[in-house]
């Protein structure tokens, strides 16, 4: 039996490496002498923002693929949803964690706070109860079958 066994995981490691391709290496110094022309001229001109370099010199981030629509899902424009996710959520879920994960991305923001802290007393209260509910039925439960 282990002679089969091993003779089929040799097949399946043969055919394995002839079905994949070897790994091809690209070629990204074209790409990174663009980016290092586009750093060059950020470093020589500390005041460039990316919209003067989009209206003044379109073909740098043309030519690199930048798309610049898009935005950071961290630093969102909606306070009360840092990283994506309502404020009451990270504190519901994560608890102090995601109290200081919060201040940390909000940089102390304190409505975000406020919700989050509420999220996390709610997440307790419900733990709490739930809890509570448990021990009430297993206490019930143990007296009716006791017998006497």
């Amino acid at each position: 039996m282990k002679r089969i066994l091993i003779l089929l995981t040799s097949i399946c490691f043969y055919f394995n490496s002839i079905a994949s391709e070897p790994l091809q290496k690209e070629d990204f110094s074209a790409e990174f002498k663009k980016l290092n022309t586009l750093e060059a001229i950020v470093n020589a001109n500390p005041a460039l923002t990316i919209d003067s370099v989009i209206k003044e010199q379109p073909q740098l981030l043309k030519d690199l693929g930048i798309n610049n629509e898009v935005k950071s899902s961290i630093g969102g424009d909606d306070p009360m949803k840092p990283a994506g996710f309502p404020a009451f959520w990270w504190g519901f879920c994560l608890g102090i964690w995601g109290i200081l994960i919060v201040y940390l991305i909000t940089d102390n923001d304190k409505a975000a706070l406020n919700k989050t802290v509420k999220g996390c007393i709610t997440a307790v209260v419900v733990y709490g109860g739930i809890t509570a509910l448990s021990y009430l039925i297993i206490f019930i439960t143990a007296l009716s079958s006791t017998a006497y």
